[in-house]
């Protein structure tokens, strides 16, 4: 693994690739600290696309880590089958069941607190595509990893048949462009439905409207819960970034969200 030059008291921004061995594999990310990173800070780990890569550095974006102090990890996904590109390329194994990809983001965790002694009850996960996928997945497989999520772009391929099985609901922020055929827009009715169940959300939203730019519904905690906020997007297609939230750029959107949330807030753990 690569070694700092500079250490953690002098607060130096690093920028680098790092590479881990995990389940006898050696895998690989980019720890991006800023300047000004916060004493215990919190982590944002966020997930590329399929045919993406780590150097993407998406869908959260390093100009946020930079506003706000916290330290952001884009992970390299391994050659996943895609009948869509016809074979094999970068991804995540968003199966909701721990495998391979879950021990990897427990790894970086514990190799990042190591270091940077992290607030464990602040680490977030993030995604784009089916990083966004995997970001879903991990609301049943690591539940009790991640205080929150955020995904744009992306939902469970198995959309029909995908209900969370966490041990903790979970606060979530989901982002989707009405034009978005790639992964459909037309399927995220069933996603929303489901999570809203399963967090104990108050099934009537309350909904702001912005023409031309977003419909925004928000579906608020219910007793042992947690939200779910879902941005719909005008004239956006099946992209990692839009300008047309209330902050005007959906990575701070996202951080706005999930920082609300720490492993700490009370739910009903019972609660299905």
């Amino acid at each position: 693994m690569l070694t700092l030059a500079i250490g953690y008291a002098s607060a130096a921004k690093v920028n680098t690739e790092r590479h881990i061995t995990v389940n006898n594999q050696e895998r690989k990310y980019i720890l991006y600290v800023p300047d000004n990173v916060s004493k215990n800070p919190p982590l944002v780990i966020s997930l590329h696309g399929a045919a993406g890569h780590h150097t993407d550095r998406t869908p959260f974006r390093m100009s946020v880590a930079d506003s706000e102090g916290c330290i952001v990890v884009y992970p390299q996904g391994n050659d996943q089958y895609f009948p869509i590109f016809g074979g094999y390329t970068p991804g995540w194994n968003a199966s909701g069941e721990a495998n391979e990809d879950t021990e990897f983001f427990k790894a970086i965790i514990k190799a990042v607190d190591n270091e940077y002694h992290i607030d464990l009850d602040r680490v977030y996960c993030c995604g784009f595509s089916n990083g966004g996928m995997m970001t879903y997945a991990n609301t049943s497989a690591a539940a009790d990893i991640f205080a929150a999520f955020a995904s744009i772009s992306g939902f469970q391929l198995n959309e029909f048949h995908h209900h969370t099985i966490g041990e903790r609901p979970v606060p979530f922020l989901h982002i989707h462009g009405k034009s978005d055929d790639f992964v459909k827009y037309s399927c995220m009715p069933v996603i929303r439905d489901n999570m809203v169940a399963r967090n104990g959300c108050n099934p009537i939203p309350e909904i702001t409207e912005v023409t031309g730019k977003y419909t925004k519904s928000v579906y608020s905690a219910g007793e042992g819960g947690f939200p779910y906020v879902y941005y719909e997007i005008d004239g956006m297609g099946h992209n990692d970034f839009t300008d047309k939230t209330e902050e005007g750029n959906s990575a701070i959107t996202m951080w706005n969200f999930m920082s609300q949330f720490t492993l700490k807030d009370p739910c009903d753990k019972t609660l299905k």
